[in-house]
């Protein structure tokens, strides 16, 4: 898997303001917030805080994933004009001043930050066989009849929080290329297996939005059960709840997983509602649930249908 990880700081960077400024879609925003500001210097200069106000204005009207697309697929002069004309030259231009004001705060924190990727970035080349082989069973579930290349999906690896948990995986298509992020940098070593893992959900996704016969059963039977779905999650729509839950039945949390990467599948018993993330512990729930008939599949190459995914509503109604 050669060249496949990318560590881009300007990227990087943008994802440091978006979360200092609380605009990013992310769990873990609070601890990201208080970690990073204690290890690049403290509170908000008076700059700092007045160019956050006006980002915040900006992106009020423009969707920070769209921004993001933009920094992950184009580069120095050719993002700028572009961003001119989606966004307007005075909003490029607070943009801009924002990444210069905290340009100080953030080379303090990106030089630890760097290292920790990069030793990332060596573990998961180091183990690009094995998640190649892993990538193998994915596309035999999702029936792909072509192989993912993986030297042709850029992976970006991105900054998190210290907190065990705080690995977020997703990806971004802008103009028929397609970005996959992985925000990790608080991994430990002893929890580098558990990131290949996220690694290959971002994969199985990728790969089901490229098989529209299986998306066409998840979309027919997420809408057949949206009742079910719903309540699951504030954030997600019902499909995008059963999709999250069929790939989690395989990997991070599930057989697959287990089977590459020497994961445990947590049995997620006691469940306390008041728990922050509480989405992860039903994933946790499924997976367990699922693990004897994910195995099945696996084993029996057989391609996601609708027995699987019936009995994957069945695991949800049934708590």
């Amino acid at each position: 898997m050669p060249n496949s990880f990318c560590i881009n700081k300007l990227f990087n960077k943008l994802i440091f303001i978006g979360e200092i400024c609380q605009i990013r879609n992310n769990p873990w925003n609070k601890e990201r917030v208080e970690q990073w500001l204690a290890d690049s210097g403290g509170a908000l200069s008076v700059i700092e805080q007045s160019s956050v106000e006006k980002i915040v204005g900006i992106l009020s009207e423009v969707n920070i994933n769209f921004i993001e697309a933009y920094f992950l697929t184009k580069e120095n002069e050719r993002l700028w004009s572009i961003l001119e004309q989606e966004i307007g030259t005075a909003h490029t231009e607070v943009i801009k001043g924002t990444l210069e004001n905290f340009s100080q705060r953030f080379d303090i924190f990106w030089q630890k930050e760097e290292t920790r990727l990069t030793r990332i970035s060596k573990f998961l080349n180091s183990q690009s066989e094995k998640i190649e082989t892993a990538l193998v069973q994915v596309e035999s579930l999702t029936g792909l009849e072509s192989k993912i290349k993986l030297t042709n999906i850029p992976i970006q690896l991105a900054m998190s929080s210290a907190e065990k948990d705080d690995i977020v995986g997703w990806y971004s298509t802008l103009e028929e290329k397609t970005d996959l992020v992985l925000e990790c940098s608080g991994v430990i070593e002893n929890n580098f297996p558990f990131l290949e893992a996220v690694l290959l959900h971002e994969l199985f996704h990728f790969a089901l939005r490229s098989r529209s016969v299986v998306m066409s059963l998840i979309t027919n039977i997420a809408d057949k059960n949206q009742d079910n779905l719903s309540p699951l999650s504030q954030d997600m729509s019902p499909l995008q709840v059963l999709e999250e839950l069929l790939v989690s039945s395989f990997t991070p949390e599930g057989y697959l997983a287990t089977k590459y990467f020497n994961t445990t599948i947590d049995t997620a018993e006691k469940t306390d509602e008041s728990v922050p993330h509480n989405f992860t512990l039903i994933r946790r729930r499924s997976a367990h649930a699922m693990k004897n008939l994910a195995k099945e599949y696996i084993d029996e190459k057989k391609c996601i249908d609708t027995r699987y995914l019936d009995s994957l509503i069945e695991t949800i109604k049934n708590g």
